[in-house]
């Protein structure tokens, strides 16, 4: 989903010619094995990964935009909401594309036009939801973590303004492909114009697509698992006395039960994305430490393969985001079940509020 989207244009025409010219190796870069595959791979897993996270991630935006989520008072479900928006942008405005050059041979990036619009959108894209998923996921474990610094917060303020500040950051960092992206000619369509983009801009997008969400999410999701152990291990040696305020014991189980589900839902999440991503951290550190213009057609059509396999499981990630919701919060699943029965709102019995602040044990 970077620079290297056009590697593949950019050497196939030398990898033939280096091939062709080669008594012992007679075949184009075309008829590598590896290169059936990833373009197999771009043919007819995308539409599939297309129309199931588009149609999963409406879903999510009407559920999630559902007034009685409102109840629970955490700015979760918002920041959710925008990271659908943020899939939707991703897998149409990205995948899209590539799924209509490899599928029909029509190339959008051989345009001048269609070179700095979609190159812009797949790093605008990919950076937005990455890091709208870093701030959910830094947001609920200050909540579990900190609890009483987090009871001091206006946490939908602070949301608000973080999903602004992420938007106006992603853009202004990648505006300069509008001028730093050129399309020359059909063998090399959407080339890097200058020594920028070739050498110090692919480094500044590793860091902040890449290895920056990749490093605060695994620690918060560490944190909220120690968190985790520690409130269950104070609530059997002191009989869950912190929540001494319940009616009865089966009260206080049930609230504290219906709790935990946004820390469930949001370390599936975090901890599917950190499973995902990290292949592609592994190919997306530049090309040069793989492949270099002398390399054989085989070793490039791996490498490409490689890279293939690592944008597809991000893609997978943003399409199974609706799933990952419905599989573990109930209050999602109440709230489609409800719009596809079409039930009446007062017809359904309503569930406790849920504080923006865990009930974990004081640090």
């Amino acid at each position: 989903m970077t620079i290297f989207q056009k590697d593949a244009e950019k050497y196939k025409h030398g990898f033939i010619l280096k091939m062709t010219n080669n008594s012992n190796d007679s075949f184009s870069f075309r008829d590598v094995l590896e290169y059936k595959v990833q373009t197999a791979l771009w043919t007819f897993l995308s539409p599939f990964l297309i129309l199931i996270g588009t149609v999963g991630s409406l879903l999510s935006v009407v559920v999630l935009n559902q007034h009685r989520l409102c109840r629970f008072r955490s700015p979760t479900f918002t920041y959710l909401k925008y990271l659908a928006l943020g899939d939707i942008l991703l897998l149409n405005g990205c995948l899209f594309p590539d799924w209509i050059h490899y599928a029909f041979n029509v190339n959008i990036r051989s345009y001048s036009v269609g070179c700095k619009i979609h190159t812009f959108l797949v790093y605008l894209s990919t950076d937005f939801s990455n890091w709208i998923l870093v701030a959910v996921t830094v947001d609920r474990c200050i909540a579990v973590c900190r609890p009483l610094k987090a009871r001091t917060y206006d946490h939908f303020r602070i949301c608000k303004v973080t999903v602004v500040s992420i938007f106006i950051v992603m853009t202004a960092l990648n505006l300069h492909l509008f001028w730093n992206m050129e399309s020359t000619d059909e063998e090399e369509p959407c080339n890097e114009a200058n020594h920028f983009t070739l050498h110090v801009w692919p480094w500044i997008d590793f860091s902040v697509f890449c290895v920056l969400p990749f490093l605060i999410m695994f620690v918060c999701n560490v944190l909220l698992l120690k968190a985790i152990a520690k409130s269950r291990r104070k609530a059997i040696s002191f009989g869950d006395s912190r929540i001494s305020f319940a009616a009865s014991s089966r009260e206080a189980n049930t609230f504290e039960r219906r709790s935990s589900h946004l820390t469930r839902m949001l370390l599936t999440v975090s901890s599917v994305f950190l499973g995902l991503t990290f292949p592609i951290i592994i190919v997306e550190l530049p090309r040069s430490i793989f492949v270099n213009d002398t390399s054989e057609a085989k070793i490039f059509a791996k490498y490409k393969l490689a890279w293939t396999v690592g944008n597809m499981l991000q893609y997978v990630n943003s399409a199974g985001h609706f799933f990952m919701y419905f599989l573990t919060c109930p209050s999602f699943r109440d709230e489609l079940r409800c719009i596809f029965c079409s039930c009446k709102r007062h017809s359904m019995k309503p569930r406790g509020r849920i504080s923006t602040v865990s009930l974990s044990p004081l640090s």
